[in-house]
């Protein structure tokens, strides 16, 4: 024993021996000296302070507090030899055979391996020889996963000793499954550190892996084509070929060229039929060492949606909807101011797959019906249709919108809903000015005295002022070949595309449109802008061919890419420079005469000027294809029927926003656009479908279909209808945990049974049983998940009979362990092990010669004389109650005495 000290718990308490020490010897001194000096009352008084003493010390909470030799130190080195550290192994077991040489403070030490699970490979003991040995023939843990926190918990229940017990712990710090921050702190809590080393994950430099597949997040139909986006990673360029199953059958195999990081692969597919659909994908490359990242498992299930909801502003309004909808759909009419055929709570909502709003502006719905709206679409995941329609205003006797009015949707849910707004608004504009820069345009201007190019500089500057801070300018130069001056630039930058503009210079070449044109176009079409035009300044005939240039023109004008041209004494190239811009590239054409340059600046000022978006517009046009999205499936542009006027809205756009779809477009504004919004989608057309702007598009077979492609594309892409049973999953690698939420009925259970893929080597389904406990009231299950392929998930809810009395079905896709992480980020691995080392009262651990730092040499005791005070206090206040009442006499005396009287005795007998 060592250290050792007196500890008092409350040592203010000890004060309290002053004034009861006072108290004991203030009647003692009272006493004359010669009562005072009496065997009684020394006595007494020494047991009573004794008394004093030992209850104060008791009520101070005195402990004794010492140190005992430690001979029972424990190690456990547990070492991680899951499949992403198989490179590092050797170095593991160097590290692992140097530990066992080096325990030279003769401490227990065993080794436990883990991956998903673990084993004991070598037991702790004194005794080293023949260890490593033992722990290199133990049977190997499933090395698919990493699960340290069950690892830990594992080891820290091996020591006999706990309080003098250390974990070493060596990882890469890739942990798959469990949470060990969550498990470190209840080990440290029994006494035990945790050192950690670590050992880099050493990947191939050749890998390839599927990390994702985006399914569509619209409804698909049988027959439809729909595009799947697989998200791939490699390490390596090289040819690939990727292979989609649909229910255990091979598609096509597709080639693809693989670069370096992360790509998108896109697919083509259609279904032939309903129902559950296992899709999976494989990639295969040459030199690839990891195969079981090759593999991505997932599902569709094509279910039949068929209940659509109509509510209509007045009787028949949607008649030409609804006769097109009805032999195909459950089609329900109501007017949105019956009361009883408008649904007043979400479930009843929720009993259609698709809501159509036609001409229902915000003010037509009964009241809390858009929160109603609100929760169905976002929440559940149903579809909504909204389609424009006029009012009569009753003040001005005016027609004016009604669906898209801009005061009626200004901040309500029903505008959050919907993929445009309702707002005034005037497009931003991207303009890319090409200013002709040839040795014509030197000639001299008679009435200003300056150059052609002069003037043609001074009209594109003044020309920046009919450009807003929205807007972006580029300059170009236009000659045998072509210059960009600066490129496309936010106008509030204007000092520098001002610069750029006097920087142009002659250059006496000659006039070539067609590459200008291009490089124009290329850098237009990176603009997300609503309008994006060219302005060609020239005064000569092109150089290159009509056909040449004008091709350029078309294409450009496929990408929404305007051109106007300036044509200064243009003279017989007139002709061919008007047909170029209006009618290839949907622009306007400027002659103007040398004699005339001045004007030159009032004509750019006007071809800038973007028009304000009217709410209203009554116009004929034929909608353009912008997005090829489902809802133009199998439309041409060329056949596409007119509408007679549009409702005008802005897109929206922004970070805040999800991303909007816009198949149908009337120059820069919206006719059809759509999005998602929460689970559910909402499209929005921009005009009416009872005839009255769209008597040709609803009479029309590609009208008809177009409406088709939309209602399809809107349901929804499961079952929205209320459930008696709901289910989450909260997935951990291997296990998920499956949630239920139900009402149950005093004698009903549940059960809940997983089918899977067969086990490796069986041909028949993998089937677990996994009830839910009845101490949880049968809310959750876990299950575990290891083979590639889709679990069918059968949940029932059972009588006291064994009768199922609802039941419910869903399906969970596994591809393959996050252990087969081609790319893990090693960094945040090592900073993971030393928080787990810190979190553990341990160190990171370099160099095994330090694996036994830090072990405790000697042991804490501590022993409570609490009760041995007690008894020796109550024995004590009794003697000294005994002495105060009793003469006594001391041992030695009584022997004296007893010598003295023998003594006496015999001399007596002697007389």
């Amino acid at each position: 024993m060592s250290n050792f000290r007196i500890h008092f718990a409350y040592p203010w308490l000890l004060l309290l021996l002053i004034p009861a020490i006072f108290f004991a010897l203030l009647p003692y001194f009272r006493l004359s000296k010669k009562y005072r000096r009496t065997r009684n009352r020394v006595v007494s008084f020494v047991l009573h302070t004794a008394v004093i003493v030992m209850s104060v010390c008791l009520l101070a909470g005195m402990t004794f507090r010492y140190q005992v030799p430690n001979s029972r130190n424990e190690v456990i080195l547990l070492v991680d030899v899951s499949d992403s550290g198989a490179r590092s192994e050797e170095d593991k077991n160097a590290f692992v055979r140097s530990v066992i040489d080096g325990n030279d403070l003769s401490c227990r030490l065993g080794i436990v391996t883990f991956g998903y699970d673990q084993v004991y490979a070598a037991e702790l003991s004194d005794d080293s020889d023949g260890m490593y040995e033992q722990y290199l023939r133990a049977d190997r843990p499933n090395t698919s996963g990493t699960d340290m926190a069950s690892a830990l918990r594992y080891a820290s229940r091996l020591f006999t000793n706990p309080e003098s017990a250390k974990i070493i712990l060596l990882s890469d710090g890739a942990e798959t499954d469990g949470a060990a921050a969550s498990v470190i702190r209840s080990v440290v809590s029994e006494g035990i550190s945790v050192d950690t080393v670590y050992f880099p994950e050493e990947r191939s430099d050749s890998e390839v892996q599927i990390v994702g597949a985006a399914l569509p997040d619209y409804n698909v139909a049988v027959g439809d084509t729909f595009t799947l986006k697989l998200s791939t990673q490699s390490s390596l360029s090289a040819e690939a070929a990727v292979t989609l199953y649909d229910n255990g059958v091979a598609c096509e195999p597709v080639s693809v060229r693989l670069t370096e990081g992360t790509q998108t692969v896109e697919l083509e597919h259609s279904f032939a039929e309903p129902g559950l659909h296992e899709l999976r994908f494989s990639i295969g490359c040459e030199g690839d060492r990891l195969t079981e990242n090759n593999i991505f498992c997932s599902y569709m299930y094509l279910e039949s949606f068929d209940d659509i909801l109509i509510l209509e502003r007045t009787e028949g309004e949607s008649s030409y909807l609804a006769g097109m909808l009805k032999n195909d759909y459950n089609v329900t009419v109501a007017e949105i101011t019956d009361k009883t055929a408008v649904p007043a709570t979400v479930d009843e909502l929720r009993q259609y797959d698709e809501v159509v709003l036609v001409n229902i502006a915000n003010a037509d719905m009964p009241a809390g019906f858009d929160e109603l709206l609100y929760e169905y679409v976002k929440e559940y995941g149903g579809g909504l249709f909204t389609v424009g329609g006029n009012k009569t205003d009753p003040e001005t006797g005016e027609t004016v919108a009604n669906t898209y009015n801009r005061g009626d949707m200004y901040g309500t849910l029903y505008q959050e809903m919907l993929p445009v707004e309702a707002i005034e608004y005037t497009p931003p504009i991207g303009v890319m000015l090409v200013i002709d820069r040839s040795g014509s345009m030197q000639a001299k201007d008679e009435t200003t005295g300056k150059t052609i190019l002069e003037l043609a500089k001074e009209a594109a500057k003044a020309s920046l002022h009919s450009l807003s801070d929205r807007d972006y300018c580029g300059v170009m130069t236009l000659e045998n070949t072509y210059n960009e001056e600066i490129e496309m630039t936010p106008v509030p930058q204007k000092s520098r595309i001002l610069a750029a503009i006097d920087s142009i210079s002659d250059d006496g070449g000659g006039t070539m449109f067609a590459p200008s044109l291009k490089r124009a176009g290329d850098a237009l079409k990176l603009l997300n802008v609503e309008k994006r035009h060219i302005i060609m300044l020239t005064d000569g005939m092109a150089g290159d061919a009509e056909e040449v240039y004008g091709e350029q023109i078309r294409l450009n004008a496929e990408q929404g890419i305007t051109l106007s041209i300036v044509g200064i004494n243009a003279g017989s190239a007139a002709k061919a420079m008007k047909y170029a811009a209006e009618e290839l590239g949907g622009g306007r054409f400027y002659d103007v005469d040398a004699n005339r340059m001045t004007e030159l600046t009032s004509i750019l000022r006007h071809d800038l000027t973007v028009p304000e978006i009217t709410d209203v517009n009554y116009e004929t046009f034929t909608p353009q294809i912008d997005d090829h999205t489902s809802a133009v499936n199998g439309i041409l542009q060329s056949e596409m029927p007119t509408l007679d006027g549009f409702y005008g809205t802005k897109v929206k756009t922004g970070a805040s926003y999800a991303a909007v779809d816009t198949p149908l477009m009337a120059a820069y504004v919206p006719v059809y656009a759509q999005w998602k919004f929460g689970k559910g989608s909402v499209g929005s057309f921009m005009c009416d479908l009872s005839g009255v702007w769209s008597a040709d598009f609803v009479n029309s077979p590609v009208g008809v279909k177009f409406i088709f492609n939309v209602v399809n594309g809107l349901f929804p892409t499961q079952n929205i209808e209320p459930q008696d049973i709901e289910v989450k999953f909260t997935d951990d690698n291997f296990t998920s945990q499956l949630s239920i939420f139900t009402e149950l009925l005093p004698y009903e259970r549940v059960d809940v049974t997983v089918t899977g893929p067969p086990e490796e080597g069986q041909t028949r389904p993998n089937v677990q049983s996994v009830p839910p406990s009845a101490a949880e009231r049968y809310s959750r299950t876990e299950f575990v998940m290891n083979r590639p392929g889709i679990y069918t998930v059968l949940i029932e809810i059972k009588d006291g009979a064994g009768n199922v009395a609802s039941s419910r079905t869903v399906y969970k896709a596994f591809s393959y362990s996050k252990e087969y992480n081609a790319f893990p980020d090693g960094e945040a691995d090592r900073l993971f092990l030393e928080r787990l080392a810190a979190d553990g009262d341990g160190k990171v651990i370099t160099d095994a010669a330090r694996a036994y730092d830090g072990l405790k040499r000697a042991l804490d005791r501590e022993t409570d004389p609490a009760t041995a005070l007690a008894v020796a206090a109550v024995v004590l206040f009794l003697l000294d109650i005994a002495v105060r009442k009793f003469k006594f006499k001391w041992l030695h005396e009584i022997v004296r005495e007893r010598k003295n009287g023998k003594y006496s005795g015999k001399s007596i007998s002697g007389v």
